[in-house]
């Protein structure tokens, strides 16, 4: 058995116990309904990102539940109220892929304020989750992906590739 003092996850208590508890119940439950494809017997259409955008939900709002800032953070029993702030964030991002994919399917090249607050939201939300669980490392790789993509324009010319520039948005 895991000794909570050396753990990295917090030992949480009363409510938010019960939340995670039922968060990590409802992503096995989900996987294997889709698997399954339970929806189609229901003939309800669902596409695989509103999945997706549920799936992202409910892992990042477990992350943020139980996985602490820091490895030497004092409270390991409830997750203090950045934390819970984090976990609301990235359930309304999954939520709102989940709900909306349908609209944002037909007006796809339509950049809204909306949309761009919370896509910017969701990627800072999975690098944290991602440092978290992985370390900088990881994550900095990440950043360094993210980063050539959106500056690779500027270096086109010594690499001889197309890149992208954000005014094109």
């Amino acid at each position: 058995m895991a000794d909570y003092e050396s753990s990295r996850f917090r030992n949480l208590s009363g409510y938010q116990l019960k939340i995670w508890n039922v968060l990590l119940f409802l992503i096995p439950t989900l996987g294997i309904s889709y698997i399954l494809s339970l929806y189609s017997y229901f003939s309800i259409l669902i596409y695989r990102e509103q999945y997706i955008g549920l799936f992202l939900a409910l892992i990042l709002t477990s992350i943020y539940l139980a996985v602490p800032a820091r490895s030497n953070e004092k409270n390991k029993k409830n997750a203090p109220w950045y934390d819970l702030l984090l976990a609301c964030l990235g359930l309304t991002v999954g939520l709102y892929i989940a709900i909306y994919y349908p609209e944002i399917l037909t007006s796809f090249g339509i950049i809204t304020l909306e949309r761009l607050l919370l896509s910017v939201t969701a990627i800072v939300l999975i690098l944290e989750a991602l440092r978290r669980l992985f370390g900088w490392i990881l994550t900095g790789i990440v950043i360094f992906v993210i980063a050539y993509g959106l500056l690779l324009h500027i270096s086109q010319v010594l690499y001889k590739v197309r890149g992208h520039h954000l005014d094109n948005y």
